[in-house]
């Protein structure tokens, strides 16, 4: 599948239990021992938050995969983990 597909969203909680299962599985490092895909979830992460500035809240749920916030997402019951 594409990115033009119908629903294509980051939800932050969901890719934040999906790294944890990352982070215990056993991947493949690179030298110093970092997994690439850990690194680019965490690089996402932080374009999603950064995207997420006023008026929108760091509360905000999901973004698309371009990292830009959805409209009409805002949980602001805590942190996603």
């Amino acid at each position: 599948p594409g990115i033009d597909e119908d629903y294509v969203f980051n939800w932050v909680r969901d890719g934040a239990i999906t790294a944890m299962e990352v982070a215990k599985a056993l991947m493949p490092t690179r030298p110093g021992g970092t997994v690439q895909t850990l690194n680019d979830y965490v690089e996402f992460a932080d374009l999603c938050h950064s995207n997420a500035g006023p008026p929108l809240t760091k509360g905000h749920a999901c973004f698309n995969i371009a990292g830009d916030a959805r409209p009409w997402t805002e949980q602001n019951d805590g942190p996603a983990l």
